[in-house]
């Protein structure tokens, strides 16, 4: 556990996590946090993918090079 969580804290430590983009060129990884906060990892698309899954988001439609999760993503 990084200190992520889906819907909600659960101490000070935890962040609700709402957004994950990864950009394959760099192997970006941006968050965004529900307070607003922001942070910028570097890693792959598994990565990218199971930050996104634990947190409970779902995938987005977003360019060839991007894979992009939101918070109460419509799955089609």
């Amino acid at each position: 556990m990084i200190g992520l969580v889906a819907g909600g804290s659960t101490n000070k430590c935890d962040r609700e996590l709402v957004d994950v983009v990864w950009r394959r060129f760099g192997q970006h990884v941006f968050l965004t946090f529900g307070e607003g906060g922001r942070d910028h990892k570097h890693g792959d698309l598994i990565f990218a993918t199971a930050l996104a899954e634990q947190a409970g988001l779902g995938v987005i439609q977003s360019s060839p090079v991007t894979a992009h999760w939101i918070k109460d993503a419509e799955y089609p």
